[in-house]
């Protein structure tokens, strides 16, 4: 199941926009689609092990622990994440609306990946990043 967080920025979706990519960039988020008109940027589908961008995929995900730590820092993830801006109706600012998704297996044993949880803390970053390079 995808996880969606939203977030309101207030700056009108157009700044928030321009300010995204960067966002992405300053957390090792590679980009693979950005569309314009519906202001949507995404990752679609990133294979990682330990660590995206300076960060333990552990602060991102839970996907269970084991004897030896949280599997998120040991196993192939798979991740998946789109953010797209909307406009807050009443106020004319943004909102963001981070999907997430992440699956990991194994590295030592062949099973099927089975999926993780977000744990909040990239959907967190990534809205503090844009309102970051907005300030």
């Amino acid at each position: 199941m995808d996880q969606t967080s939203d977030t309101k920025i207030s700056f009108p979706v157009g700044k928030v926009w321009h300010a995204l990519p960067a966002a992405y960039e300053q957390l090792g988020i590679p980009i693979t689609q950005a569309d314009d008109p519906t202001h949507t940027i995404a990752n679609g589908g990133l294979k990682i092990r330990r660590v995206l961008g300076q960060t333990s995929l552990s602060r991102y995900i839970d996907c269970g622990t084991t004897q030896i730590g949280e599997n998120a820092d040991s196993y192939d993830v798979y991740l998946t994440v789109t953010t797209r801006i909307d406009e807050e109706p009443t106020s004319g600012l943004s909102i963001l609306r981070t999907t997430f998704e992440a699956m990991a297996r194994p590295i030592a044993f062949s099973r099927d990946y089975a999926r993780c949880s977000s744990k909040g803390e990239l959907e967190k970053r990534i809205a503090a990043a844009v309102n970051a390079q907005l300030q």
